[in-house]
């Protein structure tokens, strides 16, 4: 009970009077000529604190990093429905480069890491190179080098006195520079058949990543606005961006 009292507490303060920025995440100045290197080296020192995820700021812990639904919809063609899907390996992503420009309210942000890991389960029904495709079961995917560009174009709304910002427009897109497949039970658990597409599949990896990669990435970028709009709504402008 005493507890819970602690906690609804807090979430009432934050509520009423908003949250600075956590300590493992330093603020930059607004007007420093070298703001994106100060973002840079400050965003690169707090990933191994965000990852593990803090409640008082709503980010989950992501290792793994989940994803509950990717969805390919190709008509006739390809298509593939991944579900409960988790992703290993964002702790050892790195930021390898940032661009703010404030005047414009823009960000520019790309994650680099050596090594992805995805599981979950999967549903296909497709033609891939006139090879028809079907079944359900355990997938795993392994992303290598994989890099990712996310950009933000954000506005300013007024809660309770103080400036908060919030998501206009964003996109991300990610490549990788080789994935391998492997998807179980495919022809309802005949094994030579699913080795011999898994091989295919393989062997045209980067035909199969074009297929992907955009409903992959529409699906992060659900997940990673949410996190951020979650920050957005309970720090204040103010403490994003140090003023003189």
């Amino acid at each position: 009970m005493w507890v819970t009292r602690k906690l609804v507490m807090f979430g009432f303060f934050c509520f009423i009077n908003g949250l600075k920025m956590p300590k493992y995440l330093k603020s930059c100045r607004e007007n420093d000529p070298e703001l994106n290197k100060c973002a840079l080296k400050n965003g690169n020192d707090a990933i191994p604190y965000i990852v593990k995820g803090d409640r008082h700021y709503r980010i989950p812990n992501m290792i793994p990093f989940r994803v509950s639904l990717i969805e390919v919809d190709g008509g006739d063609s390809f298509n593939v429905k991944m579900r409960d899907l988790e992703i290993y390996g964002i702790d050892r992503i790195k930021l390898a480069d940032i661009d703010i420009n404030i005047p414009e309210k823009k960000i520019k942000i790309i994650l680099k890491s050596d090594l992805m890991e995805v599981g979950g389960t999967y549903e296909i029904d497709a033609k891939f190179l006139v090879l028809p495709i079907k079944g359900t079961g355990p997938a795993n995917i392994t992303l290598y080098n994989p890099v990712l560009t996310y950009t933000q174009e954000w506005g300013l709304k007024m809660k309770k006195g103080e400036f908060h910002l919030y998501i206009k427009n964003s996109q991300i897109t990610y490549d990788v520079t080789k994935a391998i497949y492997n998807f179980d039970n495919l022809f309802n658990g005949n094994e030579e058949l699913g080795v011999h597409t898994n091989r295919i599949l393989n062997e045209n990896w980067a035909a199969v990543h074009s297929d992907l990669s955009s409903p992959v990435a529409k699906s992060i970028l659900s997940v990673i606005n949410q996190i951020l709009q979650n920050v957005y709504e309970l720090i204040p402008y103010k403490y994003f961006f140090l003023h003189d």
